[in-house]
């Protein structure tokens, strides 16, 4: 019988290497030469085959949680977009109420401005013929 050093030179003569997945170590492919094959020798290794359904399983069970948050993300985008488009009209909507009734305000206040100055100019006028008057007797009286 050969020694194994001699075994392992010859296989590594020859390139004999075969690339499995180890589930062991948790490596995607192992490379399994004369040297690397005792180090994974109680691993238990999977057809490509069937780790590359696992693997297309797994991204299709992300992809579709991916997809899950996507579409909550754009719900919430539009709940945001309608809440915008509400305030916007609220604000538009008070902006109108409060120049309504600042232009109310401001009619009422002319109005009342109006009438105060016609009734001053009414004192102002009644003020004067009494001036006149008084003014009248106190020039007949030093006569």
């Amino acid at each position: 019988m050969e020694p194994k050093s001699n075994i392992f030179v010859r296989i590594v003569q020859f390139q004999f290497v075969l690339t499995v997945p180890c589930l062991a170590m948790r490596l995607i492919f192992v490379k399994i030469i004369c040297l690397s094959f005792f180090q994974h020798k109680n691993h238990e290794f999977e057809k490509i085959e069937k780790v590359y359904d696992l693997h297309i399983e797994k991204i299709n069970k992300e992809a579709y949680i991916l997809k899950k948050k996507l579409n909550i993300l754009y719900d919430q985008m539009e709940n945001l977009e309608q809440a915008i488009k509400k305030l916007k009209y609220s604000k538009e909507t008070k902006l109108n109420e409060i120049t309504n009734v600042a232009e109310k305000c401001h009619q009422r206040l002319e109005n009342e401005l109006k009438e105060r100055l016609i009734n001053l100019h009414k004192e102002k006028k009644a003020l004067a013929e009494e001036i006149d008057c008084f003014d009248d007797m106190h020039t007949h009286i030093t006569q």
